[in-house]
């Protein structure tokens, strides 16, 4: 069997992650910490760097989102096309520094293709936009996580925020 040149593979993996993660979620397996936390939505999967997460749903909290510990956290603002997935860059999304545009993520079933991949100062960060997103646009990931200078405090002085959007398979 001849393969056409420039065909992409991550599509063809990300089809067989998205059954077999589909198949085990059926079964009622559950990614380690699932059973820890009370308020999951969602599950995430990035293949290209092993991360396969439970997501907790997230509310405002005094005008802030609350970080979950060892899993995502999303927040969805109603009528937004877009999805904000935080998680600190010390365990759930230790290694989304490692994505590269055109890498696939499962969200929730859905594949997302990443379009960026940016590391912004915190202090520059318009979180308003980045939670609402474009609100005419395609269905959209935001996932931000820690970058920089981490402090003792548990912050860090800059922000990698990836920004994928919903393809179709």
């Amino acid at each position: 069997m001849r393969i056409k040149r420039g065909f992409d593979y991550r599509i063809i993996f990300t089809a067989i992650y998205i059954a077999v993660a589909g198949y085990c979620f059926a079964l009622g397996l559950k990614p380690a910490g699932a059973t820890r936390h009370e308020n999951i939505s969602a599950y995430i999967g990035i293949p290209s760097i092993g991360l396969m997460s439970s997501v907790e749903s997230l509310s405002l909290q005094d005008n802030r989102l609350i970080t979950p510990d060892v899993v995502a956290g999303s927040f969805a603002r109603e009528n937004s096309s877009r999805t904000f997935l935080v998680g600190h860059s010390t365990t759930v999304f230790s290694e989304l520094k490692n994505l590269v545009i055109g890498d696939v993520i499962v969200y929730n079933g859905i594949p997302y293709r990443v379009d960026s991949t940016e590391v912004v100062e915190k202090s520059t960060i318009n979180m308003n936009k980045l939670v609402r997103g474009d609100l005419d646009a395609d269905k959209t990931l935001a996932i931000m996580t820690c970058a920089g200078e981490l402090y003792e405090n548990g912050d860090a002085s800059h922000r990698l925020i990836v920004i994928a959007t919903e393809i179709s398979l």
